[in-house]
């Protein structure tokens, strides 16, 4: 019988961490959406920029995703995205030239952009600030 209770109280532990664990991630997410303009969560979405002002800094997290920036017809552009747990695809024209500047913890990011297409001379430029952990990201035209 002592057995039982142990086993018990051990699954009571268990479900109390899981439980407080999960309240922690949702409080951290609803702090994180004050960030960020734009937040997909436990999602699978397809998120297309078609013109400068639709550009939102934009956190994914537990989600499948794709980011589309090939309808828009600007000079420069920047966004900030923060990607946790995801999988995401980023498509960019070609002729556009991608600057990258972040971090990646334990993460894939893909850059498969021919170089062949940017211009010498005024190229497009997506600047991409990035916080990357534990997803896989691929940027291509």
């Amino acid at each position: 019988m002592k057995k039982r209770k142990g086993f018990g109280r051990f699954l009571l532990i268990i479900g109390v961490l899981i439980t407080g664990g999960a309240i922690f991630v949702l409080k951290k997410l609803k702090n994180i959406s004050k960030s960020y303009d734009k937040l997909t969560l436990f999602n699978n979405e397809e998120i297309k920029f078609d013109t400068e002002d639709d550009i939102k800094d934009t956190a994914i997290a537990f989600s499948d995703a794709s980011i589309d920036f090939t309808d828009l017809d600007i000079t420069e552009a920047s966004i900030k995205l923060l990607i946790l747990f995801s999988n995401v695809k980023i498509k960019v024209p070609e002729g556009w030239k991608v600057i990258l500047n972040g971090d990646k913890k334990s993460s894939n990011l893909d850059e498969s952009i021919s170089e062949d297409s940017i211009p010498e001379d005024n190229p497009i430029i997506l600047n991409i600030d990035y916080d990357i952990s534990y997803s896989n990201v691929k940027i291509t035209n």
